[in-house]
C-alpha cells in the first residue's frame, strides 16, 4: 500500500511539474491564478475520467451523503411524486391566465401529480381541456417548485409553479403578462446542467435526454469520480490532513478564483456565451469558468435590482470581497460561510457571526459588544429582498454592506439594460461580446439599444470571417434579405442554429430552394431538433415535395407525440390529397394540444368547407377574428362563405 501511495504521489508531482504549475494551496497561498492554458493538476480533468454517480460516493462517504441529500442542492430535482412536493395538491385554487383565457389546476391521483389546462365559455361550459402528468419537480422548495413533463425523452416546462414562501400557485417566472408558452417551453441542456446533476443529453437534439438524474450530486462540485474511485479500490490512499488528493477536486483546496468558479457556474445566472466547441457539460470543478463560457449580466445603471441566482455577482460588490482579505490571507469565497454538505437550517447565526468577527471586532460594533450571542450580522448587512425576475419570493442579498431602505423591487419587464457586464473575465473578445448582445436580445430583452450595441461591435468583424454573427444580427433585425445575401457554404461553416437562421431567412424572402438547402444542413447537424424538422417540412410542402415532408412529419410525431404543429401539417397534406377524414383527425390532434393554433383553426375551416359544413366553418372563423381581427386568410374565407350564402339564397 505504501508503494502504491508513493506511485500515486509521484504521478501527481510529475503532472504538476510537467505542466509548469506550482500548486501552493498547502502553503496557504490560495491566490495563484490558473489560466485556461495551464496544465491542470487534477487527475479527474482527464478526458478519460467519467462520472460515477452519488450512490458510488455514498459507499465511502455516508455521512456527507446523508446531510447533503437534505440541502437545497440535493433536493434540486425530484421525481414527480406527491411525497417529493412542497406544493398544495390537497385543495389548490386554479390559476387563471387572463391573457390566454386559460385555467390551470394541479391535482394528485394517489401518488402521481398532474395539471389540467382548461377554458370555459360564457356559460361556464368547458371548451378546451388538456391534462399532462408532472414527471419531474424542479426546485428545492425553499422558494419554488416548478414542474416538467417528459414526452418520450423530450422535456418541457409545465406552465404552473408553486411559490412556497407565500403558499401560492401561479404562472412560472417569465410566463406572466401574455408570455405564457403553455407546454411548449423546451428545456435545453443549459437549463438542466445547473438545476441537476449532469444528465445524458442527446446532442442531436435541443431538449432530448436519454437519462435524467435526480438532484445535484457530489460530482457537480468535486468533478468526475472515476479516477478517485479506481485508485481507492487499488488501495492507493492519501493522508488528506497532510497532502492533497489530486484524484478528485476538493474545492477547499482550490485557489480562490477557481473556488468561486465552482459556485458561480450556477450561482451567476446571466447570459452565458459558450467558447467555440464547448458545451454546458464541459465545465469541471477546478477549471477556470472562462475556459468554457463567459457570463454577462445586464447593467441597469443606478437601479440596484438583481436577479434570483446572482449570489456571486452580489458578493463581488461587497466591501469584504473588494478589500480582498478574509482569513489567513485568503480571499472571501462562498464556502467561507457556507458548508455545501449541510442545510441552511443546520447553520447557526453564530457561525456567520464568527466569520464576520474574524475581521470586525466587537469594539467596532456596539451591537456586537452588547450581546454577541443574539446578534445577527446577516439581518442588517445581508437583508432579505425580492428579485426582479421571479415573483413571490424573498432571498438573501449577498452584497454585504450597509443597506439603505430599498424601494419596491421592480419586475424585469420594467427595466431596460443599458449595457452588459462581463463577470467571468477581465475583458471580452469582440466576437464574444457581439454574440452576448445578440443572445441577450434574443433570450431576455428585445431592446433596440442592445441590438445597436451589437452592430457597433459587429462592424469591426469581417463578414467572410464571421458569417454566422452577421446572419444572426440581420435575422434578429428582421432584415432577411441582407441575411440571405451573406455567402456561406455547407461545409460546417455554421452551427446548426446558424444554418437554421439562414434557411428561415431564405424562407421569409420566398427563396424556397435555398431555404430547404440550409434547413437540411441544420437537420444534418441536429437530426432530432424537431423544430428544425418542422420548418424543413414546411419548405418542402411549399415546393410540393409532399412525400419528403410527410416522412419528416411522421418521424416527428413518432419521436414526440406532443408536437402539435406536426399534426397540423399532416392534416394540411391530407387536405391537399382530399383525404378528409385523415385531415380532420390530425388537425383535431393539433387543436387538442394547441386550441389557439391559428393555422390549425384555418385548416379546420377548410375541412368544414370541403365537407359542406358552412355553419361550423363560420363559427371557427368568428372565433379567429375575435382574437385576431386582421387575420387576412380568415377574412378571405369569411368573405367566401358570405358570397356562397348569398348565391344559395338566390
Amino acid at each position: 500500500m505504501i508503494l502504491g501511495r508513493l506511485r500515486f504521489v509521484a504521478l501527481a508531482l510529475v503532472i504538476l511539474f510537467l505542466g509548469g504549475v506550482i500548486w501552493q494551496c498547502q502553503s496557504g497561498d490560495n491566490t495563484k491564478e490558473l489560466t485556461a492554458d495551464s496544465q491542470s493538476p487534477w487527475l479527474n480533468h482527464a478526458d478519460s475520467a467519467y462520472y460515477v454517480g452519488m450512490e458510488t460516493c455514498k459507499g465511502c462517504h455516508p455521512d456527507k451523503h446523508e446531510t447533503f441529500k437534505h440541502n437545497g442542492m440535493g433536493q434540486s430535482f425530484k421525481a414527480g411524486f406527491l411525497k417529493n412536493s412542497q406544493a398544495d395538491f390537497v385543495n389548490p385554487k386554479p390559476v387563471y391566465d387572463k391573457y390566454k383565457d386559460l385555467y390551470y389546476l394541479p391535482f394528485a391521483v394517489d401518488s402521481l401529480l398532474y395539471v389540467k389546462e382548461y377554458r370555459l365559455n360564457t356559460k361556464g361550459d368547458t371548451t378546451h381541456r388538456r391534462i399532462e402528468k408532472i414527471d419531474y419537480i424542479i426546485g428545492s422548495g425553499h422558494h419554488t417548485n416548478s414542474h416538467i413533463m417528459n414526452s418520450n425523452g423530450y422535456l418541457y416546462q409545465i406552465p404552473i409553479t408553486y411559490y412556497t414562501q407565500k403558499g401560492k400557485w401561479d404562472l412560472p417566472p417569465g410566463y406572466e403578462n401574455g408570455n405564457n408558452t403553455r407546454f411548449g417551453r423546451a428545456l435545453g441542456n443549459e437549463c438542466l446542467s445547473c438545476h441537476n446533476a449532469l444528465p445524458q443529453f442527446d446532442a442531436q437534439s435541443f431538449n432530448r435526454y436519454t437519462f435524467v438524474p435526480l438532484g445535484i450530486d457530489c460530482e457537480r462540485c468535486h468533478g468526475p469520480g472515476s479516477v478517485h474511485v479506481n485508485l481507492k479500490k487499488q488501495g492507493i490512499l492519501v493522508d488528506t490532513k497532510n497532502d492533497t488528493d489530486f484524484s478528485i477536486v476538493n474545492p477547499a483546496k482550490l485557489p480562490y478564483n477557481l473556488q468561486i468558479d465552482v459556485c458561480q457556474r450556477c450561482h451567476l445566472q446571466g447570459n452565458a456565451v459558450l467558447k467555440p466547441g464547448k458545451s454546458f457539460a464541459d465545465f469541471k470543478p477546478g477549471m477556470p469558468l472562462h475556459s468554457i463560457m463567459e457570463v454577462y449580466l445586464p447593467d441597469y445603471g443606478e437601479k440596484d435590482g438583481f436577479i434570483m441566482a446572482s449570489h456571486a455577482d452580489r458578493l463581488r460588490k461587497s466591501e469584504c470581497f473588494i478589500q480582498g482579505v478574509f482569513q489567513n490571507g485568503n480571499k472571501i469565497t462562498c464556502i467561507s460561510c457556507h458548508n455545501p454538505h449541510h442545510t441552511l437550517e443546520q447553520t447557526s447565526n453564530q457561525l456567520y457571526n464568527q466569520q464576520c468577527l474574524s475581521c470586525h471586532n466587537q469594539k467596532e460594533h456596539p451591537v456586537l459588544a452588547q450581546n454577541t450571542a443574539l446578534s445577527n450580522c446577516v439581518d442588517c448587512h445581508m437583508p432579505k429582498s425580492g428579485s426582479i425576475d421571479i415573483p413571490h419570493v424573498t432571498i438573501t442579498d449577498h452584497r454585504i454592506g450597509i443597506h439603505k431602505d430599498k424601494a419596491k423591487i421592480q419586475s424585469v419587464e420594467n427595466l431596460n439594460a443599458k449595457d452588459l457586464r462581463l463577470l467571468t473575465n477581465s475583458s471580452s473578445k469582440t466576437e464574444e461580446l457581439v454574440l452576448a448582445y445578440l443572445l441577450y436580445y434574443e433570450r431576455f430583452e428585445p431592446n433596440q439599444k442592445i441590438l445597436d450595441l451589437a452592430f457597433q461591435k459587429l462592424k469591426n468583424l469581417p463578414i467572410n470571417q464571421y458569417p454566422e454573427l452577421h446572419i444572426h444580427y440581420y435575422y434578429l433585425k428582421g432584415d432577411y434579405l441582407k441575411a440571405s445575401e451573406i455567402n456561406v457554404s455547407t461545409s460546417n461553416q455554421l452551427s446548426a442554429m446558424g444554418y437554421y437562421r439562414l434557411g428561415q431567412s431564405f424562407m421569409n424572402v420566398g427563396n424556397l430552394q435555398n431555404a430547404e438547402k440550409y434547413l437540411q444542413e441544420a437537420v444534418r447537424i441536429q437530426p432530432k431538433n424537431l423544430d428544425f424538422l418542422i420548418k424543413l417540412s414546411r419548405a418542402q410542402i411549399l415546393q410540393q415535395k409532399i412525400s419528403l415532408a410527410r416522412k419528416n412529419l411522421n418521424y416527428i410525431v413518432s419521436e414526440d407525440p406532443k408536437k402539435a404543429e406536426a399534426y397540423n401539417m399532416l392534416g394540411f397534406i391530407a387536405l391537399l390529397e382530399q383525404k378528409n377524414e385523415l385531415a380532420y383527425q390530425n388537425i383535431k390532434k393539433c387543436l387538442n394540444l394547441e386550441p389557439d393554433n391559428e393555422s390549425a383553426l384555418l385548416n379546420m375551416v377548410k375541412y368544414y368547407l370541403l365537407v359542406d359544413n358552412l355553419k361550423e366553418a363560420d363559427n371557427i372563423l368568428k372565433e379567429i377574428l375575435r382574437t385576431n381581427p386582421k387575420n387576412t386568410e380568415a377574412l378571405q374565407l369569411k368573405k367566401l362563405i358570405m358570397s356562397d350564402n348569398t348565391l344559395s339564397k338566390k
